[in-house]
């Protein structure tokens, strides 16, 4: 049974892929393996690859689906010791997503949030606005940190594999979401499977409002730290060339 693994940071609309990857008639969504929710994850590299065994191999309920999907999220490789290359043969992965966000700050302040209010999904629009105190330190440590994930994913990234690149701000640029199974197709015919026009996404943005509003005393950080990108500091083409792009891949 093939495996597709996505790879992203919290809340850049991993869930929201999971979602719809699973909402396929050919993809079962078995969710977050990693997830700190559960009381018996691994914690160092030979553990890993027996916990994934474990949780891989287990029948999901309802029909079944040809390809099952999983999420990691980029720092649990330093929390639970693993490698991405040996993590991703051992379990047997055929295709591979990345999920990313332009606006690390904004992924950054709305990780703050969810912390905060334990709100990391919902189903329903939501016009509240939660504000967070959130330091400049806080932000660059944050920051480089992020950068150092993903440098360390594509460092060790399986040399015979193409990443699929989704973006967060190409995803969900329409409030309404009508957009998003269009935008799959192309996900689908990477992934090698049928097209599928039915598919859905039940996700909603959260606090949708100005960085401004979202942090307090946001005046005290500068704008060059406001406006920074993650493509300004890491392109993922130009991490990723070393590996499937020199091979001939």
């Amino acid at each position: 049974m093939p495996r597709l693994i996505v790879v992203a940071r919290p809340r850049s609309g991993s869930t929201a892929v999971m979602e719809i990857l699973g909402s396929h008639p050919e993809i079962q969504n078995l969710g977050e393996p990693l997830n700190p929710v559960h009381c018996d994850l691994p914690t160092n590299e030979e553990e890993v690859y027996k916990y994934f065994d474990d949780k891989l191999s287990q029948k999901p309920a309802g029909w079944p689906r040809p390809w099952n999907a999983f999420k990691i999220h980029a720092y649990q490789k330093d929390v639970q010791k693993f490698r991405w290359d040996n993590l991703m043969h051992y379990c047997g992965v055929e295709a591979a997503i990345v999920v990313w966000r332009k606006e690390i700050v904004e992924s950054i302040v709305s990780t703050k949030i969810a912390q905060l209010t334990g709100k990391w999904y919902s189903n329903k629009e939501c016009n509240t606005i939660t504000s967070v105190n959130i330091s400049k330190d806080h932000l660059e440590w944050r920051i480089q940190e992020d950068f150092k994930n993903w440098s360390d994913l594509f460092e060790q990234w399986p040399i015979e594999m193409r990443p699929i690149f989704i973006q967060y701000e190409d995803l969900f640029y329409s409030n309404d979401n009508k957009t998003i199974p269009e935008h799959f197709q192309t996900v689908f015919e990477q992934i090698g499977i049928d097209r599928c026009d039915y598919v859905k996404c039940h996700a909603k943005r959260q606090n949708p409002a100005p960085l401004k509003e979202k942090v307090f005393h946001s005046l005290t950080l500068t704008r060059p730290l406001k406006e920074k990108n993650f493509v300004s500091e890491i392109e993922l083409s130009k991490l990723v060339h070393k590996t499937w792009y020199t091979s001939g891949y």
